[in-house]
């Protein structure tokens, strides 16, 4: 029995004091916890968020529908996805074909469009025209016959090698 008190004497017996209580880790909290705050401030301050989009080259597409299509995903500039906004208004407007979309810091997004050309025209029933760009894909309907475009009156054998060469040969 003296033995086992010796041991406790010698050694000390101090109760643990819990994580919350130590100074080193209320200053790291509150350094997080400021950095945090900070963060949050930084990003969604309403000067940082977008408030003028600007659309280029577009001739056929209206302005207006391109900018409706990437509302719904215009936020923070630093939280907007462009990949979304790029697939959501290719989805959504077929005559365009390319998008290139660049932050102008601190509160503009400039939206560049490349539109479908057309390089023929396409009729399954003999009077539904519609035009069809070099790929093969059918963005528009045509409204008349006297623009010159070859006239493709079945889609079953068209390819994308023929379009193309369509393409080249109106070109020249």
């Amino acid at each position: 029995m003296k033995k086992k008190q010796w041991f406790i004497k010698r050694k000390g017996f101090k109760p643990k004091r819990s994580i919350l209580t130590k100074k080193l880790f209320l200053k790291a909290f509150l350094i997080l916890l400021v950095f945090v705050v900070y963060t949050y401030l930084f990003v969604f301050h309403p000067a940082i968020q977008i408030k003028e989009v600007v659309i280029k080259n577009n001739v056929e597409s209206s302005a207006q529908e391109t900018q409706k299509a990437a509302n719904s995903y215009l936020k923070s500039i630093f939280l907007i996805n462009k990949i979304t906004i790029k697939e959501a208004i290719l989805k959504q407007i077929l005559i365009i074909s390319e998008v290139n979309i660049k932050k102008d810091f601190p509160d503009r997004l400039i939206i560049e469009v490349k539109e479908r050309q057309p390089a023929a025209l396409l009729t399954q029933d003999g009077q539904t025209l519609f035009f069809i760009d070099k790929d093969g894909i059918v963005f528009k309907k045509a409204t008349s016959t006297d623009i010159g475009l070859a006239l493709i009156l079945d889609k079953k054998n068209l390819t994308k090698e023929l379009l193309s060469s369509i393409w080249q040969i109106e070109k020249t």
